[in-house]
């Protein structure tokens, strides 16, 4: 993640109108990041929930079966 101090470097070196694109673009790319992160939990949790059930219908089976 971009500091702020770099954030005022990359700043300086643009006119006002990019640096204002710039900003825009930051927070967008932080906002895609925390989506993505979200999504990736969501997903794990998701497959962890699916393995336990699995887990837990294959012992079913092993219990009927004896």
């Amino acid at each position: 993640m971009m500091e702020i101090s770099e954030f005022d470097q990359d700043c300086r070196n643009l006119s006002n109108q990019n640096c204002e694109q710039f900003e825009k673009l930051l927070e967008l790319y932080h906002k895609l990041i925390s989506i993505q992160s979200a999504s990736a939990y969501s997903v794990g949790f998701k497959m962890g929930a699916l393995m336990m059930i699995e887990v837990l219908v294959g012992n079913e089976d092993l219990i009927h079966k004896s």
